[in-house]
């Protein structure tokens, strides 16, 4: 499967997730193979990027989740986005004690799963709906969850992870309480759940501070380095990486190369947890469609967790003649040839 931009490009592709419109009514099934009326739809509901199949797409999908894993994981889905109306309609959650103890049968069973085969740190769904914030949400705290595990957090300490990814964004939720605050959102989310909830300083911390970065250009207090609580270093790597595979806009009008681009983003991240979360992810997602620096097309067969930008590419036109039509290269051995942008559609 391949991330795209939405463009007359997706005629006769095949849709590999399926697409809710604003009033949570599925519109378009996994399996669809696109119009002109389904691509109008897409568009109409402000889609900028969808997931597609088309004969460039190599890779086999598999399913990483237990059917336990699965049902927690859809349960915690759908009490999520009550708890999210709940505050845009009334100004704050009202209570969170069921969602707590859904979170805590979520990580249990993705423990006893990562420990009879190691989990990566992939969750990707298979539904698409119109409110961007609330489903990355959804996908970062489930990730951040398994990031947690990965890195050998108890129980207690993975769960109040994922709950604090999960209300990192209250303050923007809701306009209720934002119009109380002439302050960041970070800082209002902080107060109302000091407030309201009786929850862990270190869930409380990590909402305050999952915009703080490295290098003191982070937002509300420009906390450096030791000053950061772990949670927020943890969040701000799996929001980065959930943002990047659901849309590309961070690379902006593609000016720069994509080695220009992320090489100054991805130092302002703990260099020790980025390591160890770029070993237990795909940092480009499958079948990612590449314009090399010599012009030439590649498709990503493996990524590289050692040199992010020097994956492995099949080569799918040989404008430059430097390579073999559909040779498999290795980046890292060659050393003129960087990847130059991400593309969508070749023909």
């Amino acid at each position: 499967m391949r991330l795209v931009e939405t463009s007359s490009f997706l005629m006769d592709k095949k849709l590999i997730v399926n697409i809710y419109d604003t009033e949570n009514k599925l519109v378009l099934k996994r399996g669809t193979i696109l119009g002109n009326r389904e691509i109008r739809l897409i568009k109409n509901l402000r889609y900028h990027y969808i997931f597609i199949k088309d004969n460039y797409c190599v890779t086999k999908q598999k399913q990483i989740f237990s059917k336990e894993t699965g049902a927690y994981i859809a349960q915690i889905t759908q009490e999520f986005y009550a708890i999210a109306f709940d505050c845009m309609e009334k100004g704050g959650i009202t209570n969170l004690s069921s969602f707590i103890s859904t979170i805590k049968l979520l990580v249990n069973s993705l423990k006893n799963q990562h420990e009879k085969d190691p989990l990566k740190i992939i969750y990707i769904p298979n539904n698409l709906v119109p409110n961007s914030m609330i489903s990355n949400t959804i996908v970062t705290a489930i990730n951040c969850g398994i990031f947690g595990i990965i890195l050998g957090f108890d129980n207690e300490k993975t769960v109040n992870l994922v709950l604090s990814d999960f209300l990192k964004d209250i303050g923007v939720f809701s306009e209720k309480i934002a119009k109380k605050e002439e302050a960041s959102h970070t800082l209002i989310g902080y107060k109302h759940l000091q407030q309201y909830h009786n929850l862990d300083k270190s869930v409380l911390d990590a909402v305050m501070q999952h915009h703080e970065v490295e290098d003191g250009t982070g937002y509300p207090q420009q906390l450096r380095n030791n000053d950061i609580v772990e949670f927020a270093k943890i969040i701000q790597i799996v929001n980065f990486h959930t943002n990047f595979m659901y849309s590309h806009e961070i690379l902006g009008c593609g000016a720069n190369s994509l080695k220009d681009t992320l090489e100054p983003i991805l130092k302002k991240f703990n260099q020790n947890l980025l390591n160890t979360f770029v070993q237990n992810t795909n940092f480009f997602m499958p079948d990612t469609m590449f314009k090399l620096s010599n012009y030439d097309m590649g498709i990503l067969v493996k990524n590289n967790p050692n040199n992010l930008l020097k994956p492995i590419i099949q080569v799918i036109d040989n404008f430059s003649g430097k390579f073999a039509m559909n040779q498999i290269v290795d980046l890292t051995t060659i050393s003129d040839v960087e990847l130059e942008s991400i593309e969508y559609f070749f023909d």
